[in-house]
């Protein structure tokens, strides 16, 4: 059981720290244009890096030899894991709820349409579930292992450290995949146009995300953006082109 706490531990802080820097790492395309977010998005780079190298670290080292970790008849040291779990749990706490506060005075300023505007809000809400989740997972295994009961907490630590990172890469991943999205549920994603300028809008939001994403439109991807737009929007949008043409006239 110790054997298998050691290693999920490694992994843990090895994994969830890789998913806060790309998270962190998003921001930088994202924000590119603002300086404060920047310099933000750098110091918690930096702190995410030592809170990696102690999490790590921490458990390989915890016992000398490495090996009395999970054999205690093997004479050697300990440092407390008590004290350990509870700095690294902690740091990461608040470095979580940091990332996901970060961005929120920006979106909150963005003009987006009220879907998108939605779609943002709810993937930084389930970065909001990261930060319970991580909660949740120290308060656990906390009061068992205080209860004295070893293989309970070992348990909560491994399941909740498990929910834990899987909640993360799915919220590190939904920026990312808006524009599939878009293209798989246009309605739910996008407004119907209603009139040639609505269209153009659409178009221009779609491209925007894609830019703002750092993602390239090639010529294929174009053409997909531009069929966005429902069969009901384009013939009133083709009727709305021709009466202006035929004003201009």
């Amino acid at each position: 059981m110790m054997k298998l706490v050691f290693a999920q531990s490694i992994f843990y802080q090895a994994c969830i720290h890789v998913v806060k820097s790309s998270i962190i790492i998003q921001y930088f395309r994202i924000f590119s244009s603002n300086t404060i977010i920047l310099i933000a998005c750098h110091i918690l780079l930096f702190l995410v890096m030592g809170a990696a190298t102690w999490g790590i670290l921490g458990v390989v080292f915890m016992c000398l030899p490495v090996r009395k970790y999970w054999d205690i008849a093997i004479p050697g040291t300990c440092m407390d894991p008590h004290d350990h779990f509870l700095s690294s749990a902690s740091i990461g706490i608040v470095l979580d709820f940091a990332i996901w506060v970060l961005p929120m005075p920006v979106i909150g300023r963005m003009q987006l349409p009220g879907r998108q505007k939605a779609w943002l809000m709810a993937v930084f809400g389930l970065g909001g579930f990261v930060c319970a989740t991580s909660v949740l997972r120290l308060v656990l295994v906390w009061t068992a292992a205080e209860a004295g009961n070893v293989t309970k907490s070992g348990t909560a630590a491994v399941i909740w450290s498990s929910v834990e990172i899987n909640v993360a890469i799915i919220c590190a991943s939904l920026l990312a995949m808006k524009p599939l999205f878009v293209r798989l549920f246009p309605r739910l994603m996008v407004a119907t146009p209603t009139s040639y300028g609505e269209t153009r809008q659409l178009r221009a939001d779609s491209m925007g995300w894609r830019g703002l994403l750092g993602l390239g439109l090639s010529r294929g991807g174009a053409e997909g953006e531009n069929s966005l737009a429902s069969p009901v929007g384009t013939s009133v949008g083709s009727r709305d082109q021709g009466s202006w043409a035929g004003r201009s006239t």
